[in-house]
Parts: structure tokens; C-alpha cells; sequence
């Protein structure tokens, strides 16, 4: 079977109009066969870093005073934060004050730039005060006050100052590279921050306490003009309180205005009644006049219409909501008995007198209509009333709105005249203990070693950078480069891949060297790697119809191309020609690179026996025949100075070919690579099949469709191919041959 070890699915990286398939497996051994790679820029990283270390960025050395914040018990409720956020907004001025207080300051150079003999007051120890010393030296070097200036900011440069609030704590770091030097300058900002602020911080804190003052005065004097605005408001607009502004507009807007709408109502209920009364009256007298007897059964029509009539007008009466209880009761007795007339005269006839029946409507005609003037009236009266009342109370609205809007801002200025007279005793007691506040807690020890990270840790740091950054390199040129990936890449391109198997590299020879071991796989009897050959010698058969039994004696002529050197057409033709051997197939290995001939490190103990001499027509060219083994026969050039091209296109090349047909059953040539040579086309003329060999992940698939469109412009024949997975010998124990005497013995 054949070796199904390279890559054939996998996930797939989109890369233009092309895919890559990536298979963790062989990304790994693609890695370690360029291991040389990995081992070079891993070194590298950490070279570049200790060269920059010891030549470009000397080593820093830092330094570190702690200022603490000393609070009284009086000024508990100071809080640190205030005084951070100030000292951060004025870190550049402080830095200026810094260089004009240290630098340019006449009670420091008497005390530092004067020789110092012993303990003194100024300076108890004489090794610190030799590093003052030296760092105001440094700078009283510069010849012009420029120049000084520049040099004092570039000093102070070279400070950090950090505030934490949580600690109470400002911590000043020096960092140069000198020690002593990083020593000088922390102690000597530290000094110079407590004297300057101490200073700074109480003029600062009365002036703020005076802003408070004046602030805290006006809006206590605000507060009382808005006070007394409210009290005449409310004396010029009669209006006492809320609730009194509410029952004042429910008045007005609410009561006086739901009244006019029920008279009004009531006035159209009694002009509808009259209405209709008096047509029952015109056409009751009508009737009357010309029918002196009239019918009893009209006459209770009518009586019953005029009852219906009165019954309507208690109803609306009644939906007008009866200010008093008596009336309501009253208006549902007159309803009730209205529904007792009508429902019992529903079936019966009325017996009445029509003149006391009209003199009744006439009466409650003449009632209706003095009701009627009554309501105009009281309508008239209402509505002056109304108008007389918005008129009154048309400001209620807007002054309500100012009293409300006066009251919202005396609770704001209420509240801002709270905070200020807090804020201002705070500061009173700020000011009580300002002047204890900044101590230097501790002054700066000199640095022991540079800060930053050690030189073991850096290293480490450097190599595990170096190693990911050439594993990331290898893995773009793994998924960039378009290399052949498997037998479909080969397949995909018009090459009928026949065998795939490993390609061992030789562990003797140098690192950067490319060179395939010399190995005779299937001398393995049982091994993968000899069955994968033993394969590839089945197929190669069926495709070609090689017959031991044929009568013919014409044998197939077998070339094998690569695109460069070192891709295992060598190792190829020799595996191939010693399987076919194998098999009881005469086999002639025929070394067609006249340049350099590498299939004799293949097989050692090469016979050369009388009856294989090869008798050579041409004085340039001088071959050897060996013995490998049986039914495997070696042909190698001796002596070549003729021409390689004329020489292949000559008849005289063509007719030892041809020859040598005759006496073998398959003859495998080896030819050179196709890069940079013709030989290859040329014997690809006289050969019956050509073998195309490639190396997964090396061979570039650009360089095989050019050399295959080569090959198709001279050969119209079966093109095979064989897939080499290139491995490291890496443990050393894949021996050259096992056994020189079993060979001998077989």
C-alpha cells in the first residue's frame, strides 16, 4: 500500500484565489527540519538585547525619597486628594522653583561646593556629602547662564514624582546613571519640595480662605433679598399660602363655570318644552274647533302626549344634579307619578273635559315661560360674575409661579451658604496645621544594582521572544509560500502521482546543507517505508504493462526529472531500480548526469565482471558497467569530455539506448535536474515514461508547472510522480546498510 503520510485534509487559510491547508503534524516537522532557523534567531534576541544593554542603554540606577503628610488631630477632615490634584497641576512649576532653589541657590553652593572635613552639621556623612558635591560640580561645569539653565532642566528631567492619596505619601525617584549621583539629586528635590511648599501651600490657604469669606458673606446677604421679595410678593398679591391660591382658582375656574353650565342647560329644557307645548295647544285647539264632539280615544292621545311631555321635563330637570337632597327627593315622587299615569292609561282610554285639559296646558305654559325668564336672568348674572371673578384673579397663575420659583432658589442659595461656611472652617483648620504637614519621612539610600529587569531574566525574556518570532516566521513562509502540499497538488497539474514515501536527510553532513542519505529502503524487509517502494514498483508496472513473460525483448525506458537538486530523484531512481531487481526484472540504472554521479554512495562493493564491459564508440565518452546485485546492473560515466547536449542528440547515443533495450527489461536513467539544464528534455525523448519527483512542503508549484510545460513541448508520453516526506535522521539509528555481508550473501 502506499504511505499515507503526508497531509490530504486539513483547515484551509483563504490566500488570494488558492487555499492552505494546515496540518499541526506536519507543521511541526516542517518547523524542526528548519530548526537551524529557529536556533539562529532565537540566539539573536538576546545578543541584539545585551549589546543594546552594555553599549547603547546604560544601566539606570534609581533612587527613592518618601515625603509624608503629618496631619493633626485638628485637621482630620483635610483630605490628601485635594493636595495631590493640586501638586500634579503644578508639577512644572515646581520642577522650575526645583532648578531656581537648588541649582542657583547661594546656601547651597556654600554648603556643597565647599570642601567638607569630617562630621559637619550641613553634611553628617562625608560620602554623601562628596556626592552632593559631584552632582552641583557637574553643573557649574556649563560656561554661560544658558547653557546652566539648559542643563539644570535637563537634571530635573530626569526626576518622578509620584502623590498617593490613600498613603498620605509623595515618593520623589531620581534616576541616573551614576548612583551617587541618583542619590544627590532625589535628597536634594526632596528638600527643596518641603521647604518650597510649606511656603507655597499657606500663602495658597489664606488666600483661598479669604475667597471663602467674601463668597460666604454675599450669599448669606442674597439669601436674605430673596427672603424678603417672597413677603412682598405674597403681601402685594394677597396670597397667603398654597392653599389658599388653590381654593381661590377652584372658584373661579371650577364652581362658577360648572353652575353657567347647568342654567344654561335648564334654559334649553324649557325652551324645547314650550316648544312643544305650544304645538299640542295650536293643534289641540284645532281639533276642538272642527270637531265639536271630538273622540274619547283622541282625547286620550292627547292626554297621554302631555303627560309624556311633563315626564321628559322632570327627567332633564332631574339630570341638572339637584343642589339639595329635598329637591331630589321631590323630583323622583313627581316622576314616579307620571309612570303611574302613563302605565296605566297604556291600555285604556282617559275620560277628561278637553277645555279644563287645555286650560291646564295654558297654565303650564304660562309657568314654563316665567321659569324661562328667571333662568336668563340668573344666567345673565352668572356670566357678569364670571367675568368680574377672571378678572379678579387673572395673576393668580404667573404669581404662584414666582412664588414657587423664589422659594426654589432660596433652598439653593440655602444650600450653597451651608457648604461654603463648611468648606470655610475646614479651611480655618487647614491653615491651623499647614505648617507641620509635609516631614520627610525617609531619604534616599544609594542603588545597590540598576533597576529594571535582571540579566538572567532579561535573557530568558529575550530567547522566549527570539523563539516565538521564528516559529511565527516559519509559519507564514509554512502557509505563504506556494509549495506543493500533497499527491492532489500534483494530480491537479497533470502528474499521475504513483508513490509517496520518506525522504531521509543525512545526519553527517553540515547544517545548512541539503542532502538526501543514501538509503536502500527495501532492504527493510517488512518496513512501511520498503512496502511504500514495493507500491510504487506495482503501479509504475500496471501503468507501463510490464510483462516478465513477454516474448519481446524490447525493454521501457524510465527517466527521472526533478525541478532542483536534493528533491530525491537520486534516491528515487535508486529505491526504484533496486525494487524492480527485486521483482525478477532485469533493471539497468543507467547515471544520465554526466556532471556528478552520485548513485555508486548507494551501493557499496561494486563489481565490474569482464561480461559487462561496455565497448565505447566514442573516445570522449567512457562508461562502466557494475554488478549491485542480482538482475541489477549500474552504468556510470568513467570518462566524459564531449559535449552533454550533441552528445545526447547523436546516433550514437540513440543506438546504445538502443541497445541496451534489448538486453534489459526496465532501465531507469537519472537524470539532472530541470533547472538550468537540457539533458533532462533530451532523454525525456528517448524514454518511454517519465517519473516526476517532488518534496512536500519544498518544491515551489510554479517552478513544476514550468518544468512540466518544458517537458510537454518534446514528450507526449505518461508523466508518473512521486511525493518525497522529507524527515531528520534524528536519533541516529536508520543505519546506511544493516549488513554488508547479508547483502554479499543475497
Amino acid at each position: 500500500m502506499s504511505s499515507e503520510r503526508g497531509p490530504q485534509s486539513g483547515p484551509q487559510i483563504p490566500f488570494g484565489s488558492d487555499s492552505v491547508e494546515i496540518n499541526l503534524v506536519d507543521l511541526v516537522r516542517y518547523i524542526y527540519n528548519h530548526r537551524v532557523v529557529v536556533i539562529i534567531i532565537t540566539l539573536a534576541f538576546p545578543a541584539l538585547a545585551g549589546l543594546w544593554s552594555f553599549f547603547v542603554r546604560r544601566p539606570v540606577f534609581k533612587s527613592h525619597a518618601i515625603i509624608n503628610v503629618n496631619l493633626s488631630s485638628k485637621s482630620q477632615t483635610i483630605s490628601m486628594a485635594r493636595f495631590s490634584y493640586w501638586f500634579e497641576e503644578q508639577e512644572m512649576l515646581n520642577k522650575i522653583y526645583l532648578t531656581e532653589q537648588f541649582f542657583n541657590s547661594k546656601k547651597y553652593r556654600e554648603a556643597l561646593l565647599d570642601e567638607v572635613e569630617g562630621v559637619t552639621n550641613k553634611c553628617p556623612e562625608p560620602d554623601l556629602c562628596k556626592a552632593y558635591k559631584d552632582a552641583i560640580g557637574a553643573y557649574l561645569k556649563a560656561a554661560d547662564l544658558k547653557e546652566r539653565d539648559d542643563r539644570a532642566s535637563y537634571l530635573v528631567g530626569f526626576l518622578e514624582i509620584f502623590s498617593d492619596a490613600n498613603k498620605y505619601s509623595m515618593t520623589v525617584t531620581g534616576q541616573t546613571s551614576d548612583p551617587y549621583f541618583s542619590l544627590a539629586l532625589t535628597d536634594l528635590a526632596a528638600i527643596t519640595l518641603v521647604e518650597l511648599n510649606h511656603q507655597v501651600l499657606l500663602d495658597r490657604t489664606f488666600k483661598v480662605k479669604k475667597f471663602l469669606e467674601a463668597q460666604t458673606e454675599d450669599t448669606r446677604l442674597d439669601l436674605e433679598k430673596l427672603e424678603l421679595k417672597l413677603v412682598d410678593l405674597q403681601r402685594e398679591r394677597k396670597i397667603l399660602a398654597a392653599p389658599e391660591v388653590q381654593a381661590k382658582l377652584n372658584n373661579v375656574f371650577i364652581d362658577q363655570r360648572t353652575k353657567l353650565q347647568e342654567l344654561r342647560r335648564e334654559l334649553a329644557a324649557a325652551e324645547l318644552f314650550l316648544k312643544e307645548m305650544n304645538f299640542e295647544v295650536s293643534r289641540f285647539r284645532e281639533d276642538m274647533a272642527s270637531e265639536k264632539g271630538a273622540s274619547q280615544l283622541y282625547l286620550s292621545q292627547a292626554q297621554r302626549r302631555f303627560d309624556l311631555l311633563k315626564y321628559q321635563l322632570a327627567v332633564k330637570g332631574l339630570a341638572r344634579d339637584p343642589a339639595s337632597e329635598g329637591a331630589n327627593v321631590s323630583a323622583n315622587s313627581e316622576l314616579d307619578g307620571y309612570r303611574k299615569v302613563l302605565r296605566e292609561s297604556k291600555d285604556q282610554l282617559i275620560a277628561l273635559d278637553p277645555w279644563k285639559h287645555l286650560q291646564e296646558m295654558e297654565q303650564l305654559i304660562a309657568e314654563t315661560k316665567q321659569k324661562r325668564s328667571l333662568l336668563a336672568s340668573e344666567i345673565k348674572a352668572s356670566e357678569s360674575s364670571l367675568e368680574n371673578s377672571q378678572g379678579d384673579y387673572a395673576a393668580i397663575p404667573e404669581t404662584f409661579r414666582q412664588v414657587s420659583e423664589l422659594k426654589r432658589n432660596i433652598q439653593l442659595t440655602t444650600e450653597l451658604y451651608a457648604l461654603l461656611k463648611t468648606r470655610l472652617a475646614e479651611t480655618q483648620i487647614q491653615e491651623a496645621g499647614r505648617s507641620n504637614d509635609l516631614i520627610i519621612m525617609s531619604f534616599a539610600e544609594r542603588a545597590r544594582r540598576p533597576a529594571g529587569m535582571g540579566m538572567l531574566r532579561r535573557f530568558v525574556m529575550a530567547s522566549a521572544g527570539g523563539f516565538s518570532m521564528s516559529v511565527l516566521f516559519l509559519f507564514l513562509v509554512y502557509i505563504l509560500i506556494p509549495t506543493v502540499r500533497n499527491k492532489n497538488d500534483l494530480e491537479n497539474m497533470g502528474v499521475k502521482v504513483v508513490g509517496e514515501y520518506e525522504l531521509y536527510r543525512s545526519n553527517k553532513v553540515g547544517l545548512l546543507t541539503d542532502k538526501t542519505k543514501p538509503i536502500i529502503l527495501a532492504e527493510r524487509s517488512n518496513s512501511a517505508d520498503a512496502n511504500a517502494v514495493r507500491y510504487t514498483r506495482f503501479r509504475i508496472e500496471q501503468d507501463m504493462g510490464l510483462k516478465k513473460d513477454s516474448m519481446e525483448h524490447q525493454g521501457k525506458l524510465v527517466a527521472m526529472c526533478s525541478v532542483n537538486t536534493g528533491e530525491g530523484k537520486t534516491f528515487a531512481a535508486a529505491n526504484m531500480a533496486y525494487a524492480f531487481a527485486l521483482a525478477d526484472f532485469k533493471t539497468l540504472l543507467f547515471d544520465g548526469d554526466f556532471e556528478k554521479s552520485d548513485l555508486k554512495h548507494y551501493f557499496s562493493d561494486l563489481d565490474q565482471p569482464e561480461d559487462l564491459l561496455i565497448v565505447n564508440e566514442d573516445d570522449r565518452v567512457n562508461f562502466t558497467r557494475s554488478f549491485v546485485r542480482r538482475n541489477l546492473h549500474l552504468i556510470e560515466t568513467n570518462h566524459f569530455t564531449a559535449n552533454a547536449v550533441d552528445y545526447m542528440e547523436s546516433v550514437v547515443f540513440h543506438n546504445f539506448l538502443t541497445a541496451l533495450r534489448e538486453e534489459y527489461d526496465i532501465i531507469i536513467i537519472d537524470s539532472p535536474p530541470m533547472k538550468g539544464h537540457i539533458s533532462p528534455i533530451l532523454l525525456s525523448r528517448e524514454s518511454d515514461a517519465v517519473i516526476f519527483v517532488a518534496n512536500q512542503r519544498a518544491t515551489i508549484r510554479d517552478d513544476i508547472i514550468f518544468s512540466l510545460q518544458k517537458l510537454r513541448e518534446t514528450f507526449k508520453g505518461p508523466i508518473f510522480g512521486i511525493l518525497n516526506f522529507i524527515y531528520e535522521d534524528i536519533s541516529g539509528k536508520r543505519k546506511h546498510l544493516k549488513s554488508r555481508t547479508a547483502k554479499k550473501a543475497a
